[in-house]
């Protein structure tokens, strides 16, 4: 983008602070207008859990288990 290399060629010449900041402000809102970022991965955690393991939170987001939760049933 021609417009986000002017900006970053103004912003390494420039010696206010705040002026650079501004530019380098207006750099970062043209990356984010021009460049889509679309997640390609998301990280998972593989369980195995007998069927007689009760308690088990297989729906908790933070991936956390206390075994004081937990509990064994009769098979």
């Amino acid at each position: 983008n021609a417009d986000y290399d002017a900006v970053l060629a103004r912003a390494s010449g420039e010696t206010q602070a705040e002026a650079r900041n501004s530019d380098y402000n207006k750099a970062e809102q043209i990356l984010a207008d021009q460049a889509p970022i679309a997640p390609i991965y998301q990280y998972t955690n593989g369980r195995l859990i007998k069927p007689w393991v009760k308690g088990y939170p297989i729906n908790n987001p933070e991936d956390v288990a206390y075994s004081r939760e937990l509990w064994i049933e009769k098979h």
